[in-house]
C-alpha cells in the first residue's frame, strides 16, 4: 500500500489539499496526516507547558480529520511533530518512507505563511519523493465532488530528465490516469529565428511528442499532443485548462540539469498561472522500474537504439527494463560491452534476441555511445 503524507497546519487554506488526499486514498493509498507545530516566537524558546498545549491542540485537530476518513473506510494515521514545518515534513516523509507528499502552496501557521518559495519550495527541493502542490485560493476551487485524478498534462522539453515525469505513470498513482496531454513549449526568439527555423523547430517538437504518445497509447491511455510557443509556464497552464486536466505532472529538472525546469522557474510559473495542482517529480529515474529512487548521475551509458542516457545503477538493471524514450529493451546485446556491433564475443547463442527478460549473465552496459542502428526491438 502506498503512503501519502498530507501536510496540514490547521488552516482552511491548507485543508484545500484534502479532496486530493481523499481521491488518492480511494485509489488505495494510506494517508498520514502531519502537522508541525512551533512556538509563536521560536527564537525565544517554548516552555514545556506551551509546547505540550500546542501539540495537544494539533493532535485534536488531526483526530477530527482522521475520524472523517476512517468513517469512509479509508486508511489513515496522524502525526504531530514539533519544529519548523519544512524540516519536519521532509524528515517525516523520509522516516515514514512516503511515496508522495500532498501540500498547499499557501496557508497559515502562526506567524508563518506557507507560500511557494518557503515551505512548499523547500519541501519540493529536498524531499526524496514526488510532491503534489495544491494552489490554495479563496474561495476554494474544489468544494464538491472528489477529483478523479484521471486527466493529466505532462510538459516535456526533449531532455531525459524532463522525461522522468513519465515514470510517475508507471507508479501507483499513475494507475488512476486515463487521459494524458503531452505539451512541448518551443522557446522562440522572433528576432533571432527566421520563419523557416520556427517551422522546423515546431515539426521536430511534434515528432518527438508523437514518439512518446505512441508508447503511452500502447498502454491503453488516451493521448493528446500539442506544440506551443511562448512563455512556458503560461502556455502549459493554458493547455492544461483547455484539456480540463486534473493536475499537471512535471519534472523539477530538465535541459540536462540546467535551472530552466527548477522550481522557481517553470514549475513555479505553472503554479502561478494555473489553479490546477502541480505534481513535481524530482530526480526519479530509471531504477523506479524496481520501485527505487536515486539521485541523477549520468553513468555514460546510453540506449543502443536512441542514445538516451541511462541514470540507474549499471550493476542492477531490472531484467525487463526498457528505454523510457524509445521502449527499446535495455538488455539487447547492442548495449553490452561484449557485443562488437557484429556478434557476441562470448559466443552467446541468443546474442541477437531482444525478448524482454533475456539477459547474459556477464552483461555489462556499454559506456561509449554507439552508432544508432535501426530499431530491432
Amino acid at each position: 500500500m502506498a503512503t501519502v503524507l498530507v501536510a496540514l497546519d490547521g488552516s482552511e487554506f491548507a485543508e484545500q489539499v484534502l479532496p486530493f488526499a481523499e481521491a488518492l486514498a480511494e485509489g488505495g493509498a494510506k494517508l498520514i496526516l502531519v502537522q508541525a507545530v512551533l512556538a509563536v516566537m521560536p527564537a525565544q524558546g517554548a516552555q514545556p507547558a506551551e509546547r505540550q498545549q500546542r501539540v495537544l491542540v494539533a493532535d485534536e485537530y488531526l483526530r477530527r480529520l482522521e475520524r472523517y476518513f476512517t468513517g469512509k473506510g479509508l486508511a489513515v494515521e496522524r502525526r504531530v511533530r514539533y519544529g519548523s514545518a519544512p524540516d519536519q515534513l521532509i524528515d517525516a516523509a523520509s522516516e515514514l518512507q512516503a511515496d508522495l507528499i500532498v501540500m498547499a502552496s499557501h496557508g497559515r501557521s502562526g506567524l508563518e505563511r506557507w507560500v511557494l518559495g518557503s515551505v512548499a519550495d523547500r519541501v519540493v527541493r529536498s524531499a526524496l519523493c514526488p510532491v503534489l502542490v495544491v494552489r490554495a485560493v479563496a474561495p476554494p476551487l474544489w468544494t464538491g465532488d472528489i477529483p478523479e485524478l484521471s486527466r493529466v498534462v505532462i510538459p516535456l522539453d526533449g531532455s531525459p530528465l524532463a522525461e522522468a515525469a513519465l515514470l510517475a505513470l508507471s507508479g501507483w498513482y499513475g494507475k488512476l490516469v486515463r487521459e494524458v496531454g503531452l505539451v512541448r513549449v518551443v522557446d522562440i526568439d522572433t528576432e533571432a529565428i527566421e520563419a523557416h527555423d520556427v517551422v522546423s523547430l515546431t515539426e521536430q517538437a511534434q515528432a518527438y511528442l508523437d514518439v512518446v504518445a505512441r508508447r503511452l497509447s500502447a498502454r491503453g491511455l488516451t493521448v493528446h499532443t500539442e506544440v506551443r510557443a511562448g512563455d512556458a509556464g503560461a502556455e502549459i497552464a493554458a493547455y492544461a485548462a483547455e484539456r480540463r486536466a486534473d493536475y499537471v505532472l512535471l519534472s523539477s529538472h530538465g535541459r540536462s540539469g540546467v535551472s530552466r525546469w527548477l522550481l522557481g522557474s517553470v514549475a513555479q510559473r505553472v503554479v502561478e498561472h494555473s489553479p490546477l495542482p502541480v505534481l513535481v517529480v524530482r530526480q526519479i529515474l530509471d531504477r523506479q522500474y524496481a520501485g527505487e529512487r536515486q539521485p541523477a548521475v549520468d553513468t555514460g551509458a546510453r540506449c543502443f537504439n536512441c542514445g538516451r542516457p541511462y541514470y540507474g545503477d549499471l550493476n542492477d538493471i531490472a531484467a525487463d527494463a526498457r528505454c523510457l524514450r524509445c521502449d527499446y529493451h535495455l538488455h539487447a546485446c547492442g548495449n553490452c560491452v561484449f557485443h562488437d556491433t557484429v556478434r557476441c564475443t562470448l559466443d552467446r547463442s541468443d546474442a541477437n534476441e531482444t525478448i524482454a527478460g533475456a539477459r547474459c549473465p556477464k552483461f555489462s552496459f556499454r559506456q561509449a555511445e554507439p552508432a544508432r542502428p535501426e530499431n530491432r526491438a
